[in-house]
């Protein structure tokens, strides 16, 4: 997570959580902004309080700080993604016909369809 702690009035601090790239080359940002809000209790009256919005916009709305590295947000490349298999279930009772297990999975034995977390 990349976060940029700028003072802003209401004392407010944002963090960039993701960033995709989509088919045309835009970048995509997931950014998350915690704010000041007022909360309202009927016994000890208003009361300041955090609230976190979460939103997605693209590059050139969500610019990039400076000095920020945000190629740390990027997934890593497929070959270095958790794997899975996909393999039959023995019982066949309707639940779960087709379990995903880990690579490593004893249970997973002679599993042939190989998954990606993608």
């Amino acid at each position: 997570m990349t976060q940029d702690r700028t003072p802003r009035r209401g004392g407010g601090q944002k963090a960039v959580t993701r960033r995709r790239r989509d088919r045309s080359g835009t970048w995509w940002y997931d950014v998350q902004v915690d704010i000041p809000d007022r909360q309202d209790d009927r016994r000890h009256g208003p009361a300041l309080i955090r609230r976190t919005i979460e939103f997605c916009a693209p590059y050139p709305v969500v610019q990039p700080v400076e000095g920020e590295r945000y190629d740390v947000l990027d997934p890593p490349p497929p070959e270095e993604r958790q794997r899975w298999l996909l393999a039959m279930s023995p019982h066949q009772d309707g639940w779960a016909d087709f379990p995903l297990h880990r690579l490593d999975c004893a249970q997973a034995q002679g599993s042939e369809r190989l998954l990606t977390d993608q």
